[in-house]
């Protein structure tokens, strides 16, 4: 089974990329697809909502789900993403800003 998981990314540089501070402002998405507990196909997904001034996490958290994604990442969510996520069955998990992406998603897959 796949199971697909986007990290806020300070940029786009993939699996090398940070994690963003913030889960809606960041600038793109690493998406990972992880299979048997290995990483698999990685693309970059764009914020098109980042320069938005408000409403941010919701619409971003759509985004997502239009695109599978069954685990969020980031630094910090707000609460109107928060309340999304939770609707459309995104679970999320809190890592510090700036660690490597490569290292977030090692670290996830060893917890569970």
């Amino acid at each position: 089974m796949v199971k697909r998981i986007a990290v806020a990314s300070e940029g786009s540089g993939g699996l090398e990329d940070v994690v963003a501070s913030t889960y809606g402002k960041c600038v793109s998405f690493t998406i990972i697809d992880v299979e048997h507990g290995s990483i698999g196909d990685v693309k970059i997904q764009p914020n098109v909502y980042a320069s938005r001034s408000v409403g941010v996490g919701p619409l971003v958290s759509e985004m997502l789900h239009k695109l599978n994604v069954g685990l969020a990442i980031a630094g910090e969510f707000g609460p109107g993403a928060l309340r999304v996520l939770e609707e459309v069955g995104i679970k999320t998990v809190v890592k510090p800003p700036r660690t490597a992406v490569r290292d977030a998603i090692r670290e996830y897959l060893s917890n569970v």
